[in-house]
């Protein structure tokens, strides 16, 4: 019998994707954990357990690392808002909700 290398591509595929949520996941917690401050390649893959050569597998460098968790929290964003728009019963509801919602951050006063 043959080797069904379908599977064992989408198994190394999705091993790779939980290696990369994994980077961005433990990088989220430690900038959490810095409140903010500048957090090294070198903390979050020593964090993970994970090595050089698996961050730059997935991410070309630091920079490429906080563009994706960028991006992943913009579409989060953007889903959540699209689903309180689409919940909104007229057309105008629909804008009303989707502006609020953009805007909302800015109107977060920091303390």
């Amino acid at each position: 019998m043959g080797v069904d290398r379908g599977s064992t591509s989408h198994e190394t595929r999705a091993g790779q994707n939980a290696e990369r949520e994994l980077i961005i996941k433990t990088a989220y917690r430690l900038l959490a954990a810095s409140g903010g401050s500048s957090v090294s390649v070198t903390d979050i893959l020593k964090m993970a357990g994970l090595s050089t050569r698996a961050f730059y597998r997935h991410f070309e460098s630091r920079d490429h690392l906080l563009t994706a968790m960028f991006r992943h929290d913009s579409d989060q964003v953007f889903a959540a808002v699209q689903a309180r728009a689409g919940a909104a019963r007229t057309g105008r509801a629909a804008l009303e909700t989707w502006i609020t919602e953009m805007l909302a951050p800015a109107w977060i006063v920091r303390q």
